[in-house]
C-alpha cells in the first residue's frame, strides 16, 4: 500500500444495467488501489476498461445506469488523521457527492471540452462560476482578476478576449484548455483528467499533457491522469494503474515499467502497440474487450501469449514483485514464487 495516499479505494464493485437488460454487469471488479498525495497517477488501459466509470463512480459523477455496489472509498486531504468516507461500507455513496466536488475537493476534466462547457455562456462566466466556489467572499473585481489569472495559467492566448467567447468560436485545443481552467478554478486539492487529449494533432496533445503536470507540480495538486496511451502515460506517469476489463492488472511506479515493459503480459502488450505504431506498423492488439463474460480464471486469458493450466480456471493472485509493485497474473506469481 502506498504510503501518504490522498485517495485509498478498497475492493469497489461498479455494476452498469445496460439498456434494454434486466439484470446489471460487473464493470469494475474489486478494485483496490491508493494514490500517492502530490503525485501524477496514470490510470491506463484499452476503451471499455473500466478507467473512467471507476474514477467517476469513486467522485459521484458516474451516470444513473450504474452504480457502486461494494466497497469502500476514503479521501484524504491531510492524512489518514482527517480521513473522510466517499464511499461507506458495501458501496452506500456517501451524501451530496457533488457538492464535494463543486466545493474543491476535487476537479474532473473531462474527455471532450463539451461535456464541461455550456455552449450558451461565455467562457469567462463559466471559469467565474468555477472560481466563486473556491473565493466566495471575496470582491466580485477579486473573483474576475482570478478568472483571468487562470485563463492565462493554462496559456490561451488574449485572456480577457478568450473570456468574452463562447467555446464553439474556440478551436479543439483552446476548448479543452478552457475546460482545465474551468475544472481549476475550484482550486481542487486532487484533479482528474479523463482523456484530455483524444482528438488532438500529437504536438497539442503534448503541450496540453506538460501543462497538466506543470499546473499540478506548481500547485501541489494531485493529478489522475485516465489514457488508453502509453506515449502520454510515459512523458508524465510518477505511478502506473493498469486496467482491463473491469480489473487492476499492474500497479507500481514509473521505473517499473520504462524505460522496459511491465511485468503483465497486458501491460506489454500495450506498450508494444505505441512502439509498433511509432514505427509505423500496425498495431498489434485486438482492441477493446472481445471475449465473453468470464466467471472462473484470468480475463486476459483469450488473448494472453503465456497461458497455463491456472489461467483457465482460478482468478490470478495479487503479487508483489517489488516494493510497491503488484501484479495480477498466474505466470508472474509462478516465476517469483
Amino acid at each position: 500500500m502506498v504510503s501518504d495516499p490522498i485517495l485509498r479505494a478498497e475492493d469497489v464493485w461498479v455494476r452498469v444495467t445496460p439498456r434494454g437488460a434486466t439484470e446489471p454487469v460487473a464493470v469494475v471488479r474489486g478494485a483496490s488501489f491508493s494514490i500517492p498525495r502530490g503525485s501524477q497517477t496514470c490510470v491506463v488501459g484499452e476503451s471499455g476498461s473500466g478507467k473512467t466509470i471507476l474514477m467517476r463512480s469513486i467522485l459521484g459523477i458516474s451516470s444513473a445506469r450504474s452504480g457502486v455496489t461494494g466497497g469502500q472509498a476514503w479521501f484524504q486531504p491531510g492524512g489518514a488523521s482527517q480521513a473522510r468516507a466517499v464511499l461507506g461500507p458495501s458501496g452506500r455513496r456517501r451524501r451530496r457527492p457533488l457538492a464535494r466536488l463543486r466545493k474543491g475537493w476535487a476537479g474532473y476534466v473531462f474527455q471532450h471540452p463539451q461535456e464541461a462547457l455550456d455552449p450558451f455562456r461565455t467562457v469567462g462566466a463559466q471559469v467565474l462560476d468555477s472560481v466563486r466556489v473556491a473565493r466566495g467572499g471575496e470582491s466580485r473585481e477579486a473573483q474576475q482578476a482570478k478568472m483571468l489569472e487562470w485563463l492565462d495559467a493554462v496559456r490561451l492566448p488574449d485572456p480577457r478576449g478568450v473570456a468574452r467567447l463562447h467555446p464553439h468560436e474556440l478551436s479543439g485545443g483552446m476548448a479543452q484548455r478552457a475546460a482545465i481552467a474551468t475544472a481549476l478554478g475550484t482550486e481542487p486539492e486532487f484533479l482528474v483528467a479523463d482523456e484530455p487529449t483524444t482528438g488532438l494533432d500529437w504536438s497539442v496533445r503534448r503541450e496540453i499533457v506538460e501543462l497538466l503536470g506543470a499546473l499540478c507540480r506548481e500547485r501541489g495538486m494531485t493529478l489522475v491522469l485516465i489514457s488508453h496511451d502509453f506515449q502520454v502515460v510515459e512523458r508524465m506517469a510518477e505511478r502506473v494503474i493498469v486496467m482491463y476489463r473491469g480489473e487492476l492488472l499492474e500497479d507500481g511506479p514509473r521505473k517499473r515499467f520504462f524505460p522496459g515493459p511491465g511485468r503483465h503480459p497486458y501491460t506489454a502488450e500495450l506498450q508494444t502497440r505505441v512502439r509498433d505504431l511509432e514505427e509505423g506498423r500496425a498495431g498489434t492488439g485486438q482492441g477493446a474487450i472481445v471475449a465473453p463474460e468470464r466467471t472462473e480464471g484470468c480475463r486476459f486469458v483469450h488473448r494472453c501469449p503465456q497461458v497455463v493450466h491456472a489461467c483457465k480456471t482460478g482468478m490470478p493472485p495479487d503479487v508483489v514483485v517489488n516494493n510497491g509493485h503488484r501484479v495480477r497474473c498466474h505466470v508472474v506469481h509462478r516465476k517469483d514464487a
